[in-house]
């Protein structure tokens, strides 16, 4: 059965449930025409609009919210020492203006001395790294001192605040005693979030940092010495989202050089920090690996109420784990200054740290290390940054590896696309060609044209005709189905009311469809005529190439692809519906779901040559996405129509609303901007069916139509 029918009639059985809906309202289903306006729903097929559409009852807006509060950006800060005691002013302001009703309710205040590397300390031992040692942590909570807060200034969004705690008294000391004028000190500044009196948030949680050292003479410090910044925020935010979501209380501390200051094996915490394996070098690394911690004086499993209580161990990092610098990274190329430390990881590792990953060695011993004993933390003696050592360099073990032979491309495709004729994009009635050539992945060098006049081989085979030779041609972005080739929906011989559109068009020159016109000199197919109604926008083309083929999983080569976008009918770009955001926290690895030879990528323009909206050989992206990372087996329509498939172990980093997860935001509501960044807004104004269903189905019924929150049918 056509899949897009069958979802139509479950949902139909559901929605017949509901009182005030007309069944005449649903239109007649039926399999998909040309392409529809780029709104991602028909009023015919679709009426999720009638209720869910914009300034409706349940506006999809209004129950799936962006945030609302505005960024609060700290600057001006300085810090100066009269009598000792810290004084410290600073500028808020949003884009709006300058934040002009802050109270000491709003604000907190800290500062840590960073203690050098191989320095011992009073009570914590010896680090071969700096880590800082909190000395003052002043705010509104019973637990600590609340200085004095000078709003004077408040209407032009500057603020003073005195400490009660000062440079090297008594009360610092007890905290910090290692504290010494001539380290760096740390001063940290956080803004918490505030709301309106209809529970809408005005701005959002902030934090503001000066790195320096301690003005003995009364003096001003307004420049940072250093940035320390060993992973950006950045960084975090690209699986993590704005504000840290799925972290615990990092939206409260939404950077990097915040957390370094409590979770530092130093400092009043600084005991309990090194028991629970909690100091931040560490205990990102063990949560990331998915690795249980234990208190280790007690043996007591730790954190074991994180990730939906099944502690961390359950967490599904969507990268390579060995490759250090998805997160030792920069991703938006910022300004760091001179601290900038991402390279650290490779630059200078250290024991404590390597073995946060590497829990089978110790160090101390030598058990499982073939370099032994080291207790100095002497890593960098056989393993460099790179080069050649007494072991194998950090980045050779860390950084992305070359993939083994079975996992490297036969060949470098080339795809190329006759090019408008008025070099922007293509309009009604013209006929592009689509040509193919391939070089070898190893030399560079043309292949034997003997490659394209030889019809299709059988897999295993390498060498003269190809296993694969595929092409793909489909669009637009927001409702993607086969077009411009035979069997497609722009064909003119095309039945909607009978036929299902085909998706791959083979390039072999025994193929039976004429369109193609490969020859010597490499692969071509002819595509159709551009009809006059065919929609506006931004469209795709993708060939896979392969020769040795797949026998099984052990027994394989890997897939050369091609991929390219075009325009038909508008030089404007159309946004895709979820931007970059798998890219972002996937990266470009190739799907895991997928067998390995067949080589396809974290990006959804690539994964809509298949799962389209076509309702021909797989699941429509919008369905099978908002299923997996909504843990929501029950809202795929594979499994709908029988299939097993098991998204419970799925650890998603952002807020999400799952009947199977109960994952939300702070006010309650899921947030569906994480992956949908490019900036078009479709997917709340046009909801459909086919990505509602796949978080909102409920497992408990065999109806799975309308479903209320509280797990009801309406």
């Amino acid at each position: 059965m056509n899949r897009g029918y069958a979802l139509f009639c479950i949902m139909i059985l559901g929605t017949i449930l509901l009182a005030g809906c007309r069944i005449e309202d649903m239109g007649p289903p039926g399999p998909p025409g040309p392409p529809v306006p780029d709104d991602g729903a028909t009023d015919t097929v679709e009426t999720c609009r009638t209720c869910h559409g914009t300034g409706e009852i349940a506006d999809i807006a209004e129950t799936h919210p962006d945030s609302t509060g505005m960024d609060v950006i700290l600057s001006q800060i300085t810090l100066t020492n009269p009598a000792g005691t810290p004084s410290v002013s600073f500028h808020a302001a949003t884009a709006d203006g300058p934040v002009m009703n802050l109270t000491v309710l709003d604000v907190q205040f800290m500062l840590a001395d960073l203690v050098p590397a191989d320095t011992p300390t009073s009570s914590w031992g010896t680090w071969s790294s700096p880590y800082f040692e909190r000395w003052a942590d002043e705010s509104t909570s019973s637990s600590t001192p609340t200085g004095i807060f000078d709003t004077t200034d408040a209407a032009n969004g500057n603020y003073l605040y005195t400490f009660v705690i000062g440079f090297g008294s008594a009360e610092a000391l007890a905290e910090a005693p290692d504290y010494n004028e001539t380290h760096t000190q740390r001063l940290l500044i956080s803004v918490s979030d505030r709301y309106d009196a209809d529970d809408n948030a005005v701005t959002n949680n902030t934090v503001g940092f000066l790195d320096f050292v301690t003005p003995t003479d009364g003096g001003a410090v307004t420049t940072s010495v250093s940035q320390r910044m060993f992973v950006t925020t950045e960084a975090c935010t690209k699986c993590h989202g704005e504000p840290f979501q799925q972290a615990f209380h990092a939206t409260r501390y939404p950077d990097t050089r915040a957390c370094v200051i409590c979770h530092s094996p130093l400092g009043p915490d600084g005991d309990r920090m090194q028991d629970d394996s909690a100091y931040l070098s560490v205990f990102i690394h063990k949560i990331h690996a998915a690795m249980d911690i234990t208190r280790k004086s007690t043996g007591e499993p730790l954190f074991v109420e994180a990730v939906r209580g099944l502690g961390y161990n359950a967490v599904t990092y969507p990268r390579d784990i060995e490759n250090c610098v998805v997160c030792h990274s920069n991703p938006n190329d910022l300004p760091l200054g001179s601290g900038d430390k991402i390279d650290n990881w490779k630059n200078h590792p250290t024991a404590e740290v390597c073995g946060s990953c590497h829990v089978d060695v110790d160090f101390t011993t030598g058990e499982n290390h073939e370099g032994g004993i080291r207790p100095n933390n002497t890593c960098a003696v056989c393993h460099p940054a790179t080069g050649i050592g007494f072991g194998m360099s950090v980045t050779e073990a860390h950084e992305k590896t070359p993939p083994d032979e079975m996992n490297v491309p036969e060949y470098n495709v080339n795809l190329d696309i006759t090019p408008p004729a008025n070099n922007s994009y293509y309009v009604a009635g013209e006929e592009p060609e689509v040509r193919v050539t391939l070089t070898d992945y190893a030399t560079g060098n043309p292949v034997d044209s003997a490659i394209y006049t030889t019809g299709q081989d059988y897999p295993g085979v390498s060498g003269g005709g190809l296993s694969v030779a595929r092409l793909y041609v489909y669009g637009p972005r927001a409702w993607s189905v086969p077009v411009l080739a035979t069997d497609t929906v722009t064909d003119p011989n095309f039945d909607s009311s009978a036929d299902t559109p085909t998706q791959a068009h083979s390039l072999f020159v025994d193929s039976t469809d004429i369109l193609v016109t490969t020859d010597s000199s490499g692969f071509g197919y002819q595509l159709l005529a551009i009809p006059d109604d065919m929609t506006a926008g931004t469209y795709m083309v993708r060939v896979r190439i392969g020769d040795y083929g797949r026998i099984n999983d052990e027994d394989y080569q890997t897939e050369s692809t091609a991929f390219t976008t075009i325009q038909i009918g508008t030089a404007t770009v159309s946004p895709k519906v979820a931007g970059n955001a798998c890219i972002n926290c996937h990266g470009t690895a190739t799907v895991p779901s997928h067998d390995a030879s067949h080589s396809v990528v974290f990006d959804t323009d690539e994964c809509l040559s298949c799962h389209d909206q076509s309702s021909n050989h797989a699941i429509p992206l919008a369905n099978r996405l908002h299923a997996l990372h909504s843990t929501n087996s029950a809202g795929d329509i594979y499994n709908i129509e029988g299939g097993n498939r098991d998204y419970v172990h799925v650890t998603y980093p952002q807020n999400i609303q799952s009947f199977l997860t109960g994952q939300l935001t702070d006010d309650g509501l899921p947030r569906c901007v994480g992956c949908h960044t490019s900036g078009t807004d479709t997917y709340k104004t046009m909801p459909y069916m086919m990505p509602c269903v796949g978080c909102h189905a409920n497992p408990e019924f065999s109806d799975i139509g309308h479903m209320r929150q509280n797990g009801g049918p309406f």
